[in-house]
């Protein structure tokens, strides 16, 4: 299946070829076929057994496309990146020192608006549907508190896993039953709804690696 979500192209399945035709990248499977233009690619995510050439891979390269490899159930695990990449070695080299405190801060930061997102959208459920997430609102305001004054990262995580724990013990209620959906569960998906989590957050997980890769910063350190 191909699918074109704005500037992100997503391959999954068997038997797709990437070829280039004059500048152009040609993607065509069995019985779909699409061409489109380098320049209106930002990220080109392959999740299946797919072919394609080192002129791809140039052609790509050379208008800054990010591509991702994903594999099974499924997990990202490679990317290819510019060999002229290396000149922000010294913003790496900074960013390789900041101090354990303002790592901390930073982790803070993004955990307490992780927890905010949960809280968010929890609320607007409750808002739109005959369900009750009073208790877990609470518990999910509870963490958020103790998010900001956790002084390692450990109990940070910890926090952060009492969260999630708490938003998903929540959705459960909304999700119909028949999707089997019990708790979030990452190796293996064991339920429709937990294949689609992990798909999505992989997929997600580019994104942002590719954002911050664009920023100048080393998502392979920490």
């Amino acid at each position: 299946m191909i699918e074109k979500r704005l500037r992100n192209i997503v391959i999954s399945g068997y038997g797709y070829k990437i070829k280039c035709r004059k500048n152009l990248i040609l993607i065509k499977g069995e019985d779909e076929k699409i061409v489109v233009s380098p320049r209106e690619i930002e990220q080109l995510v392959v999740a299946g057994a797919v072919s394609l050439t080192s002129d791809v891979i140039r052609l790509l390269m050379s208008n800054n496309v990010d591509i991702v490899f994903v594999g099974h159930h499924p997990k990202f695990f490679a990317r290819v990146v510019r060999s002229d990449y290396n000149f922000i070695t010294d913003l790496w080299k900074k960013q390789m020192m900041l101090s354990e405190e303002r790592k901390l801060e930073i982790s803070r930061e993004i955990v307490d608006c992780l927890i905010y997102n949960k809280l968010r959208m929890l609320q607007h459920l409750e808002k739109n549907r005959n369900v009750d997430f009073s208790a877990e609102i609470d518990r999910l305001r509870d963490e958020r508190e103790k998010s900001m004054s956790c002084n390692d990262r450990v109990s940070l995580m910890g926090v952060e896993g009492d969260a999630t724990k708490t938003y998903f013990s929540a959705i459960k209620k909304v999700i119909p039953r028949e999707f089997g959906f019990e708790k979030r569960v990452k190796h293996p998906p064991l339920d429709p709804v937990n294949s689609m989590l992990s798909y999505g957050y992989t997929i997600l997980l580019s994104r942002v690696s590719y954002g911050l890769l664009l920023a100048g910063l080393n998502v392979y350190e920490g």
